[in-house]
């Protein structure tokens, strides 16, 4: 269910792949792609979050999210919020291994979305970005390119990470607001957003870190 309204926010009328004036300035690149990489929390870490998901039709939900990033992967975790477990999951080097999931997160697909939604809010692109400048609009821009035509643009307002948008070719796949400043590196919001008469909306409050 979950791939199919994600096909459908890209058959909607999706916001397309900006143009961006790259920064002549090497060291302006260098700084900006900098404050960039602070869209993300660095090194390895464990954190959890509440999430209010507002799906089409009406259907919400609230969950807990609990994420790990270890040197064995990406895991992600999803609990009711009586604390049972609904879905458990780990991503290493573009391999996935569920070890649990229940109804609905059993579909098709969904554990495939749901770990991508939540490696491109926390983890940072590989390498260096491809791209560094300004949006036709003035916003800066850090912009990388990855396989199967997957784009990322981390979008700066006063030199602080603002949002986060993730493409396939020119169509828009999700956008991230990052809302608030960083404490020790992380935000205390993040607003998903993915576009389309089959989109949905995900907030995701910081409860704690380590």
């Amino acid at each position: 269910m979950r791939t199919a309204l994600v096909l459908l926010a890209l058959q909607c009328g999706c916001a397309s792949l900006p143009s961006i004036t790259v920064t002549p300035d090497a060291s302006q690149r260098q700084t900006t792609e900098a404050a960039c990489l602070r869209a993300f929390p660095s090194g390895y870490w464990k954190a959890t979050h509440s999430i209010d998901a507002t799906m089409p039709l009406g259907n919400n939900a609230l969950m807990l999210g609990v994420t790990a990033h270890q040197p064995e992967g990406l895991r992600t975790v999803v609990l009711s919020p009586e604390g049972v477990a609904l879905f458990d999951a780990t991503s290493a080097e573009g391999k996935l291994k569920v070890e649990r999931a229940v109804p609905p997160f059993n579909r098709t697909g969904f554990a495939e979305g749901l770990v991508d939604d939540v490696s491109h809010s926390l983890i940072p692109p590989r390498g260096a970005a491809t791209e560094v400048g300004v949006y036709e609009t003035g916003e800066a821009v850090c912009r990388w390119r990855g396989a199967e035509e997957r784009i990322t643009d981390v979008v700066l307002s006063a030199a602080q990470p603002r949002a986060i948008r993730n493409y396939r070719g020119t169509g828009l796949l999700r956008e991230i607001t990052i809302v608030g400043e960083a404490a020790d590196g992380w935000y205390l919001e993040l607003k998903m957003r993915v576009p389309g008469a089959g989109g949905y909306t995900l907030d995701m409050k910081l409860i704690d870190h380590e």
